[in-house]
């Protein structure tokens, strides 16, 4: 299941790139099946324009287990790869707090709803 930090991130949600979109539905599905584990979105857009949630590229997620986390972080670099230098999930310990950062490459992308 998807949850949110804050009811404004369910918003934000319609507005995101299509594939960031996919991409979350197989993450919480995955977490679902193999750890019974939610995922909770923390957050979608911001105001940095160098930044890929600016674009609608990305989205931050926390998960209750850190080994969880890591496992995953892995796996989803695996089997969707960003291309390039950068990775679909960077390192979970950036920004403010440890978290998984999905983001995808395309066109800057911002749906009006």
């Amino acid at each position: 299941m998807i949850l949110f930090k804050y009811p404004e991130k369910q918003r934000e949600l319609a507005r995101v790139h299509p594939r960031v979109r996919s991409l979350l539905d197989w993450v919480a599905n995955y977490c679902w099946q193999n750890w019974q584990e939610d995922v909770i979105v923390t957050d979608i857009f911001r105001d940095d324009p160098t930044s890929t949630h600016y674009y609608g590229r990305a989205i931050d997620l926390a998960l209750l287990s850190r080994a969880s986390s890591e496992d995953l972080r892995t796996l989803i670099n695996d089997l969707f790869p960003y291309g390039g230098k950068h990775e679909t999930v960077p390192p979970l310990d950036h920004g403010t707090a440890p978290h998984i950062h999905l983001q995808v490459q395309g066109e800057p992308y911002h749906k009006e709803v």
